[in-house]
C-alpha cells in the first residue's frame, strides 16, 4: 500500500470490564488502532464549495480543538446542512463568527494582496 491509502489512527482508553466513563474501569492501557485501506480522493483537485453553517464550534477553552475525540456531532450536523444546501462542505464559525474549522481536514484562505 503506497498509494491512494487513507490511513485512520483511532486511540482508545483501552480494555474495560464493563461499559461506562469511568477510568478505573479500564483493565489495560490505551489501544492504538491503525486503520489503512485504499480510499480516492473525496473531491477532485478543481477545488470544492462550501457554505458557512450555522452550527457553531465550542470555543476552546470548552473543548480543545487539537484533541480530535467522537464527538463529531456538530461537524456532522454541519455535513448535513453542507448536503442539504447542495454544497460540498461546511466552513464552521466559532462563537465570536471568526472561521474555526471545516468539516474536511484542511482549509487556506489567501487575500489579493498575498499573492
Amino acid at each position: 500500500m503506497r498509494d491512494g491509502v487513507h490511513i485512520r489512527l483511532t486511540l482508545t482508553r483501552g480494555v474495560k470490564y464493563t461499559s461506562g466513563m469511568d477510568p478505573r474501569l479500564n483493565r489495560t492501557g490505551p489501544t492504538l488502532i491503525v486503520l489503512p485501506e485504499f480510499k480516492p480522493p473525496v473531491y477532485d483537485r478543481t477545488g470544492i464549495t462550501l457554505i458557512t453553517s450555522t452550527i457553531r464550534r465550542f470555543p476552546p477553552d470548552c473543548l480543545d480543538p487539537k484533541i480530535h475525540h467522537c464527538n463529531l456531532i456538530q461537524s456532522i450536523l454541519a455535513k448535513i446542512q453542507a448536503n442539504a444546501a447542495g454544497a460540498d462542505d461546511a466552513l464552521m464559525l466559532d462563537l465570536r463568527g471568526f472561521v474555526a474549522e471545516t468539516t474536511p481536514p484542511m482549509f487556506s484562505s489567501f487575500t489579493r494582496e498575498w499573492f
